[in-house]
């Protein structure tokens, strides 16, 4: 059998390179366990290296899962920006051990060492973008910053990449046009089939939280960023205390400390001191029993990736309410409808749709969207079917096969087409990634 067959055949050995693993990192820690761990159950072998942050909460990963976590020389900032030369070595030293490597957001150093040692050691590596070329998070957040180090190094990482990972084709739709040409495939975020099995009973939140009680519980549950939304939503929160009074906002997540403070202060103005709650970080079970006594998510969001706090919602029956910005066109797509989407930033429309569902009339629709979203989550979005797929992702790449600059499902069977010519920057030629034929290490 040749080496290139044997690969195709063999255990996988996969290397995902994160900033982050702490919970307060939000979506991208959870999805590097979740697609990490399903993966290790399929029976590949798998690491995960990372930046180690004291005093920070860490991510759930499947104890099959090997995990090195690096001193930074520069501490991160809110879990990112963080550098380390030590992860640097390690890098250099061992990514020819692995057959793939998976990289896990992008405009952190991290990424760019693991990028830089896969080029050297000659071993191809895919990319999850997390929604971070999306058109907002460029242009809105640090726009000349981002354009000058496209040009001088990220727009390089991207280029040689065998694909970029994007959650579905609303991410493609909304990403900066600089990655257009280059190769992808679609893969969203996905909840494990044991977690889904287990959601909590509804009713036990509220049993340990009295000030609940008898409440219709809209929730936000994420980080606190502008880029979030929530500070347009609170005053428009008015509307909905008017239609619905038993209603409450809960606001769980956590952020700086600065933009925390200015939230808390809009309520004050707003005089919904008794209708907006922050709980700040809750993770684990607590989270859990949250979302399954939760009557409405609601995420007002600017921007994001492929939203793993949507999925969550999803999973435990808690009905979405969220902007087109939240890229999660799966709501209302497909045969069944389960959320709601609100287009053009229109908070009094937002207002309108959470109050329309916490209201006794809104009731039965909202139980038929609830069923309908733990349907759609079960069938296309937990991570062993999702783990799955990238597997014959992984297995395309090393069999020599590129992937498609539209994303078609080249992977799944059938010819691959010709490989396309990739840009970098402003039109800058890059070669993709060489693929290894050789077991390595």
């Amino acid at each position: 059998m040749s080496t290139a067959l044997h690969k195709l055949a063999a255990r996988l050995r996969v290397l995902h390179v994160i900033p982050t693993m702490a919970v307060e990192g939000g979506g991208p820690p959870r999805i590097c366990a979740g697609l990490a761990g399903a993966t290790s159950e399929l029976g590949h072998g798998v690491t995960i290296a990372t930046l180690a942050q004291e005093g920070l909460t860490p991510a759930e990963v499947n104890a099959a899962v090997e995990i090195h976590a690096f001193t930074p020389d520069i501490p991160p900032y809110g879990g990112r920006y963080g550098k380390s030369r030590e992860l640097d070595a390690w890098l250099r030293g061992n990514v020819r051990n692995f057959d793939i490597v998976h990289l896990h957001s992008i405009w952190q150093f991290p990424t760019f060492a693991a990028a830089r040692a896969c080029w050297s050691g000659r071993v191809p590596y895919v990319v999850l973008l997390n929604g971070m070329l999306d058109r907002y998070s460029v242009e809105q957040r640090s726009r000349w910053t981002k354009r000058g180090y496209w040009l001088l190094r990220e727009g390089r990482i991207q280029g040689r990449a065998a694909g970029l990972q994007m959650g579905n084709l609303a991410e493609i739709r909304r990403a900066m046009p600089w990655i257009r040409r280059m190769p992808k495939f679609i893969a969203g975020n996905g909840i494990d089939q044991e977690r889904m099995a287990s959601i909590p009973p509804r009713g036990l939140f509220r049993a340990e939280h009295a000030e609940f009680r008898g409440k219709k519980l809209a929730l936000f549950l994420s980080r606190l960023h502008p880029k979030k939304g929530l500070d347009r939503l609170i005053p428009a929160w008015k509307d909905v205390a008017q239609v619905v009074p038993e209603s409450v906002l809960v606001v769980a997540g956590c952020g700086d400390w600065g933009y925390e403070a200015a939230l808390k202060a809009l309520v004050k103005e707003h005089g919904l001191e008794e209708k907006v709650k922050f709980l700040g970080q809750v993770a684990g079970e607590e989270k859990w029993k949250l979302l399954a006594d939760a009557d409405v998510f609601v995420l007002p969001s600017h921007q994001e990736g492929f939203s793993m706090a949507i999925t969550e919602a999803l999973a435990t029956g808690c009905t979405p309410v969220v902007t087109e910005e939240c890229n999660f066109d799966e709501l209302e797509g497909g045969g069944e409808r389960c959320g709601v989407i609100v287009r053009g930033g229109d908070m009094k429309r937002f207002a309108g749709d959470t109050a329309e569902l916490l209201s006794p009339h809104g009731t039965m629709e909202r139980e038929q969207m609830a069923e309908a979203g733990k349907r759609l989550v079960a069938q296309r979005f937990t991570w062993q079917r999702i783990a799955a797929d990238v597997e014959q992702v992984y297995r395309h790449i090393l069999a020599g096969k590129s992937l498609a600059a539209n994303a078609a499902e080249v992977w799944r069977g059938g010819e691959s087409p010709a490989p396309e010519p990739m840009t970098g920057g402003a039109g800058r030629k890059v070669r993709p990634s060489r693929v290894r034929t050789s077991m390595g290490g």
